[in-house]
């Protein structure tokens, strides 16, 4: 696939899949694809060839309406393409499921005219939160630039992060295949776990991280899988997984109109089971030294490396993981109230920045 994903209009990249339809990782031999490259001689000239054109929209329409589609509730739903790819992927999907769809930045257009195609910052969601206010809408989403991101906004206009809202995903799901396996990525909040729990789901955490996710669904047969950056994952056969942001609006409309209550009244109950900290960089020379002091300030809790190092505690959790690309420390962190998490943030960062 020929993509810059979310990235910013100057850059831009392929995404190789492999047989089983995942995307191609270091461990499954990406190494050995970017070592092959790495030798090659840079083209003087390159030739021109043609190759075949298939549109297969219609049939993927077709599959998401089939796997995924059901009644639709009543009233407007704001669909923010981002003018990235998948403006007409979504008018299709819109149309097959009977949908009031208002389309915003539908036509693609690399430049990105309107708003940073990332879905995660607040001023791509602007907006659609506007829109959905303005239309009476009973939701709106944000796609990302190759549309495989999708972030959801109530009929407030308030964003919903990924966490709370495939906690609903994952309700629906498991009402029609109980007790499967719902994959999660670690800097999600504990409700997510915790809610597939009360749901009789089994939660299963992975590290951050399309390949990690991805794999570990494969690997627990989860029927569902969530990162926090939008992204979702589906098994719609014993064999074969999707990612797709169609499928889970589609997912998403049908649970609604079965609940019959707007999105704010289900994700609401949610949001106040903990206080979530905005992820914070912190700008570290030596990151190897920084964590190894992080792990010994806080060897009273529970420790884990799956991803950085986590720590739990009663009343918070966090987590510190390095950056692969930059001489950043992540720390995302959650607790039982706004005074703990405020506390132990800044407590933390302190840490870091000494």
């Amino acid at each position: 696939m020929v993509t810059a994903s979310h990235n910013p209009k100057e850059y831009h990249g392929f995404k190789v899949f492999d047989s089983s339809g995942g995307s191609l990782s270091y461990d499954k031999g990406l190494k050995d694809v970017e070592a092959l490259f790495g030798k090659a001689p840079a083209a003087s000239t390159v030739s021109s060839r043609s190759f075949p054109e298939k549109d297969t929209l219609e049939r993927y329409v077709r599959f998401i309406v089939e796997s995924a589609g059901g009644r639709v509730p009543k009233g407007p739903v704001v669909i923010d393409a981002s003018n990235g790819a998948a403006g007409r992927e979504f008018r299709a999907l819109a149309k097959a499921l009977g949908m009031d769809a208002r389309l915003l930045n539908e036509t693609p257009d690399g430049t990105f005219p309107n708003h940073d195609p990332n879905p995660l910052k607040e001023e791509s969601r602007r907006q659609a939160a506007e829109a959905v206010v303005e239309a009476g809408a009973i939701l709106g989403v944000i796609l990302d630039g190759d549309g495989d991101r999708i972030l959801f906004v109530d009929e407030k206009g308030r964003g919903i992060e990924n966490y709370f809202l495939s906690c609903l995903v994952a309700e629906g799901i498991l009402r029609r295949q109980a007790g499967t396996s719902i994959v999660y990525d670690l800097i999600s909040s504990r409700v997510l776990p915790e809610r597939v729990k009360e749901l009789g789901g089994r939660p299963v955490v992975s590290r951050v991280g399309y390949t990690f996710l991805y794999d570990q669904m494969v690997a627990s047969k989860a029927a569902f899988g969530a990162e926090t950056s939008g992204h979702v994952y589906f098994r719609v056969s014993d064999t074969y997984y999707t990612e797709s942001a169609a499928y889970a609006l589609a997912s998403l409309l049908r649970f609604l109109a079965m609940e019959g209550r707007p999105l704010s009244a289900l994700v609401d109950p949610l949001r106040g089971r903990y206080v979530q900290s905005p992820e914070i960089n912190v700008e570290v020379k030596d990151k190897d030294r920084a964590m190894r002091e992080i792990e010994r300030r806080y060897a009273g809790g529970k420790i884990d490396h799956l991803d950085g190092i986590s720590a739990e505690f009663p009343d918070f959790w966090f987590n510190v993981r390095p950056s692969n690309t930059e001489p950043l420390l992540r720390l995302r962190l959650e607790g039982r109230g706004a005074q703990v998490v405020e506390a132990r943030t800044r407590e933390i960062r302190g840490i870091l920045e000494e």
